[in-house]
């Protein structure tokens, strides 16, 4: 399904993409996670792991030609499954996370799969965008992640 925002595109990721989407990845897990430093080291060989496993998965988000974001969706069996919604901060990413949500909602309905978001439970912006678009909690994932569920009607 192409996304048809006359002003936002997608794109797939490449291999050249892994390094930006980690130190994302990384901000992300710095702002809302904390670990211990043995425990970090883990995680962080972890995350550059499933990036590079998941590259074929993650698509790039351009507004005006210009690339503003990342994020992950695997088209799973049972529903459509997002990781990651990362945004490079500066004025072009306003209100583009509402774009996004509208369509990965109409992807669930036409794949007539639920979607599924994994979120920081401490990310209270991106919480009352998915909440304000129709999305439950359906699982606690960690004492930091949520899962998030859209069902199409």
């Amino acid at each position: 399904m192409e996304f048809n925002d006359k002003n936002l595109n997608l794109k797939p990721c490449t291999k050249e993409d892994i390094d930006k989407i980690y130190a994302l990845s990384l901000a992300n897990l710095d702002r809302y996670e904390k670990f211990e430093d043995k425990k970090r080291t883990r995680v962080l060989n972890v995350l550059k792991e499933n990036v590079e496993k998941n590259i074929s998965n993650y698509r790039k988000i351009y507004k005006d030609d210009k690339h503003v974001g990342y994020y992950l969706l695997e088209n799973k069996d049972d529903n459509l499954e997002i990781d990651d919604l990362l945004l490079l901060k500066d004025d072009e990413t306003k209100n583009i996370g509402q774009f996004i949500v509208d369509y990965w909602k109409k992807l669930s309905e036409n794949y007539g799969k639920p979607l599924i978001l994994n979120v920081f439970k401490y990310n209270i912006e991106a919480l009352n965008l998915y909440f304000s678009k129709g999305f439950n909690v359906v699982e606690v994932k960690k004492d930091t992640r949520v899962k998030l569920g859209y069902f199409s009607k």
